[in-house]
């Protein structure tokens, strides 16, 4: 065998275990007790930066402010856990998680407070659309 050979088949191997160990050690630097990986974006969710629904599932508030952000848009009944109401999960619709009102604005002020006025606005248009349609 010749060394060209050697080194090709064990240097690089060799090369992505050492980068891999780089990588996830410095991951580990950020991860500190109580802070979990959001389910949805897959970054470490801050102590500050942690939303935790009813149903005990935690999200950070980005990927929170983008779901309320879509779903005042629709004429859905509640604004759901993105967890429990993923298609893939066996939990019954009536378990669901959901944001409550004090939570999506809170999340809308914090994440936006430039167009929070406009973003309260089409919340409670939502709120009055979801009641009229429930009364009908």
């Amino acid at each position: 065998m010749s060394n060209y050979y050697i080194f090709k088949k064990y240097f690089f191997p060799f090369v992505i275990i050492f980068f891999t160990g780089l990588y996830t050690y410095s991951m580990a630097g950020e991860y500190e007790e109580g802070n979990e990986v959001c389910p949805v974006c897959y970054s470490i969710i801050l102590k500050d930066k942690k939303i935790v629904l009813p149903c005990k599932h935690s999200f950070c508030k980005s990927c929170c402010y983008e779901h309320i952000k879509e779903k005042i848009n629709t004429n859905i009944e509640k604004i759901y856990c993105m967890t429990c109401s993923d298609p893939k999960n066996a939990i019954e619709t009536k378990n669901r998680g959901f944001f409550t009102k004090d939570q999506c604005l809170k999340i809308l002020e914090e994440e936006d407070k430039e167009n929070f006025e406009v973003l309260k606005q089409s919340y409670e248009k939502w709120k009055r659309r979801v009641i009229i349609n429930s009364s009908n």
